[in-house]
């Protein structure tokens, strides 16, 4: 009797274990944004100096094959063309329904060479939160983003962004 409790003990352990126990996951893709929205303010120091709130959207592919729908909101501060900083919040929306929100800071750097890139720009965050399949997430993200010069009639350049989730649920 005593080692049938034992055994029924440990099996009820080892599955709350299994239950509670979180696995890391990676998920990469590649995405691409562009401004729907700008307000852009003068700062006055120097030429091109700025200051603004943007909204971005956007969709990502995932190596999964997964896709999902992107809202960026953020505030930033650049020279245009120089240096700058960024900072913000992405939604992103799968396809099931569920959404990933996280936080962002972006570091802008002016591009190496002449060309279409505007600028090259290291994005790192926080994954807030999550819904549906989501829920609990907890973890971070990084991209590595090129901003494309902006063509006539758009409101800001293209971004083009390679992502890696690293979280656990």
């Amino acid at each position: 009797m005593t080692n049938r409790k034992f055994l029924m003990l440990f099996i009820i352990l080892s599955l709350a274990g299994f239950l509670t126990t979180a696995s890391a996951e990676t998920l990469k893709g590649k995405g691409v944004s562009a401004v729907s929205k700008i307000e852009m303010l003068p700062v006055g120091d120097v030429e091109n100096h700025n200051i603004g709130l943007a909204t971005r959207e956007g969709m990502i592919v995932f190596e999964n094959g997964e896709v999902a729908t992107g809202k960026i909101v953020a505030i930033w501060d650049q020279v245009r063309g120089g240096k700058g900083w960024a900072k913000g919040y992405i939604n992103w929306t799968f396809v099931d329904g569920s959404t990933i929100l996280n936080n962002f800071h972006q570091d802008v750097a002016p591009a190496k060479a002449e060309g279409p890139v505007q600028s090259d720009t290291k994005v790192s965050g926080e994954i807030i939160k999550g819904t549906g399949r989501f829920e609990g997430i907890k973890g971070t993200f990084t991209t590595s983003t090129r901003v494309l010069k902006p063509e006539k009639g758009e409101l800001g350049g293209k971004n083009i962004s390679e992502i890696v989730f690293n979280y656990s649920k």
